[in-house]
């Protein structure tokens, strides 16, 4: 079954662009920018303190600002290094936290919809972390995401708009065709963002077998829009619900068990384990393997709620976590792999120095940054609160993984 999108146009009034928000999976013949040959790897570069320039008109910028508007683009040029790109699109990211008149505006760069690349990128966010007084959850989450399973990239930087600073944002790598092309197989498979059901119903519940009770909502296509059979949702939530013995054969369960221990290590409580509903994932067909995999996004609620949370925490309430939780062996491998991950990537050690490396890279850029939401006192109580946090939950963790 196919979907049908509606194309984007040019918009009539201020020179903006409606936002297509599509990706077909194809990688027509791109204009190179200036300086092409630096890579995606030295933007994120996280040794290093980036720097952004935005240029366009007052009036566009000062639109984006007083309106927080999530649908229309404005151009504009984009320098990093010596890399420029002109004409790309800006806009509002479709951030709860981007209200009009918000200075610390998240922001959607866009250059694949204008037959643009920017390093090999189609679009990234420039996350204003509204939500985030320690500036770094995203960041250190996604750290220990990369080290088990394919997970965006993110780094800091200094973002200056027509030559004003305006302030630290993170560079955020988007869960797009770029990425899965990069992290998985060339050819381009179904890839799905997971969006929440405002009354928290189970994306992962079967609700019959008419692939539209799934698609374009909750699952919603970010490849292959117009040309893509779907159907392969409607197999995935057949298994897990009606043969979950064979989940195996639809689904990456490793890449699963990995998501859900670094999950309950860095206390997300926005991901899959969810109060509402599962949360803030992407889902990926592989065409290798003919699997899903499951890929974290938007990790800014990390390291929010008390060390002590239970890493069953809403595992019940949801087809996909109660799996795990019913299943003695994959139960077992769960309780495992948080073990071996604490004592690994995720000890405290290496989490504490993490945290001190990228608090005295951006410390400066911070209290400098004049459209921040918080204010430095803010900044400082908010990192200790993690660094006690990290130590914290390494302790907690040995305590409930110990229990029979």
């Amino acid at each position: 079954m196919k979907l049908k999108t509606w194309p984007w146009a040019l918009a009539a009034l201020a020179g903006c662009i409606l936002d297509s928000d599509s990706d077909s999976g194809s990688d027509s013949s791109p204009q190179p920018p200036s300086g092409s040959d630096r890579t995606a790897a030295e933007l994120f570069d996280e040794s290093e303190l980036q720097e952004i320039r935005l240029d366009l008109p007052a009036q566009d910028w000062d639109a984006i600002i007083q309106t927080a508007d999530k649908v229309n683009y404005r151009r504009a040029t984009i320098h990093w290094q010596d890399v420029t790109v002109e004409g790309i699109g800006v806009r509002a990211a479709k951030d709860t936290s981007n209200v009009p008149g918000h200075g610390k505006m998240s922001l959607k760069l866009e250059f694949g919809a204008f037959d643009l690349r920017f390093l090999g990128l189609k679009e990234l966010k420039l996350d204003g972390m509204s939500k985030d007084a320690s500036f770094m959850r995203d960041r250190l989450a996604y750290g220990l995401f990369r080290q088990v399973m394919a997970a965006p990239r993110s780094a800091h930087c200094r973002l200056f708009v027509n030559g004003t600073y305006w302030g630290v944002y993170e560079i955020e790598e988007r869960v797009d065709s770029v990425l899965v092309r990069d992290r998985f197989a060339p050819t381009t498979g179904n890839l799905y963002r997971i969006r929440q059901w405002g009354d928290g119903q189970d994306q992962y519940a079967w609700t019959g077998p008419e692939l539209s009770n799934y698609l374009p909502y909750p699952w919603e296509p970010e490849t292959h829009k117009d040309t893509g059979d779907f159907s392969d949702v409607v197999t995935y939530i057949d298994v897990l619900n009606h043969n979950p013995a064979s989940f195996g054969n639809v689904a990456d369960v490793d890449a699963l068990i990995d998501y859900l221990a670094v999950e309950a290590i860095v206390i997300d409580n926005a991901g899959v384990a969810n109060f509402w509903s599962p949360g803030n994932h992407f889902q990926y067909h592989d065409p290798a393997s003919n699997r899903f995999v499951i890929i974290p996004w938007d990790l800014d609620a990390a390291w929010k709620e008390a060390a002590t949370r239970d890493i069953y925490l809403h595992f019940e309430k949801w087809k996909l976590t109660s799996l795990v939780l019913n299943d003695s062996h994959l139960d077992a491998r769960y309780r495992s792999r948080i073990g071996e991950l604490i004592e690994t990537i995720a000890h405290p050690d290496l989490v504490l120095a993490r945290i001190d490396a990228i608090y005295n890279q951006i410390r400066d850029a911070v209290y400098s940054d004049p459209h921040k939401s918080w204010t430095n006192e803010q900044f400082e109580m908010d990192v200790a609160w993690i660094r006690q946090l990290a130590t914290d939950r390494y302790s907690n963790l040995r305590e409930q993984i110990a229990r029979p």
